[in-house]
């Protein structure tokens, strides 16, 4: 805390036309966040909301982007630009993913080579059973029947599944932070988390009291 006594001399002309001056003295009372009251402090998080919540948001999403790129470590046969989410007052989904694309050299059955195709992009409405396309124009229709009845597709299918489930579920712990807490904003001085948060957006600030004294 430091306090600062300043002394201000103002001089005016009255109606008289005489010359007064007048001194006035004032306290100014320079302190950081730590040193204000609890009062004080909920005052000025009152006043701050709008801009904490921006930054809040701003940093979830921030830690998003990262995690995205975590999932494109932890996943090297996938490919996805970005996650789209979407909320309503039930709650938040993956709504779609921008650009996914599985990667795989495909497998040869009987002379044939089965390249996927595609597979849906909107993960939510896929989350348990999603699609998966394969180049299988050019193959006989009987053939292809038999293709797909041999244990070596069955588990090629089976494996594509596994790694695109394992993804989504990791996808979703990424998710979760930015879903969950897409409307919130520190303010609770009780809640250790906020109120680490609120010590750190507020740790530069100097806050003035002034006061005039006799």
């Amino acid at each position: 805390m430091e306090k600062i006594r300043q002394v201000k001399t103002i001089t005016t002309i009255n109606e008289n036309m005489e010359i007064e001056t007048k001194t006035i003295t004032t306290l100014h009372t320079y302190r950081n966040w730590q040193e204000l009251t609890r009062e004080e402090q909920k005052e000025e998080i009152e006043r701050k909301q709008e801009s904490i919540y921006m930054l809040y948001q701003e940093e979830l999403y921030q830690s998003f982007l990262c995690d995205l790129d975590n999932l494109k470590c932890e996943f090297k046969n996938i490919e996805f630009d970005t996650i789209y989410l979407d909320s309503n007052s039930q709650g938040w989904w993956i709504d779609s993913v921008k650009d996914f694309k599985y990667n795989n050299e495909g497998i040869d059955i009987y002379g044939e080579h089965i390249d996927i195709y595609d597979i849906d992009l909107h993960i939510r409405k896929y989350i348990d059973s999603f699609d998966i396309d394969i180049y299988d124009y050019y193959i006989d229709s009987d053939k292809l029947d038999k293709i797909q009845k041999t244990k070596k597709y069955q588990k090629w299918i089976q494996e594509i599944r596994t790694d695109i489930q394992k993804w989504i579920d990791l996808a979703n712990e990424y998710c979760k932070d930015l879903g969950n807490n897409e409307y919130c904003c520190p303010y609770n001085l009780d809640d250790t988390e906020d109120k680490d948060w609120l010590d750190n957006y507020f740790a530069e600030e100097v806050f003035e009291t002034i006061e005039n004294i006799d």
